[in-house]
């Protein structure tokens, strides 16, 4: 969690322009996560994906659904 929240408040001081929160594991997954969208169509949230990347995120920024 910790790590989660220094990552968010990273994207912060660097992304004005990206709101980044931190969700808790759930299911299977084990990990916290840093959100910088969310309940987006998928269409949004792959434009924000691109946008993100184009701003200096990591490439491997990825889209993340949850179970219905």
């Amino acid at each position: 969690m910790e790590d989660a929240k220094k990552q968010a408040q990273l994207i912060a001081k660097e992304w004005k322009d990206f709101k980044a929160e931190v969700y808790a594991p759930y299911g299977e997954n084990l990990y916290y996560a840093v959100v910088i969208g969310a309940n987006l169509a998928r269409e949004e949230a792959q434009q924000l994906r691109q946008k993100a990347i184009l701003a200096g995120f990591p490439e491997d920024t990825y889209l993340w659904t949850f179970p219905k």
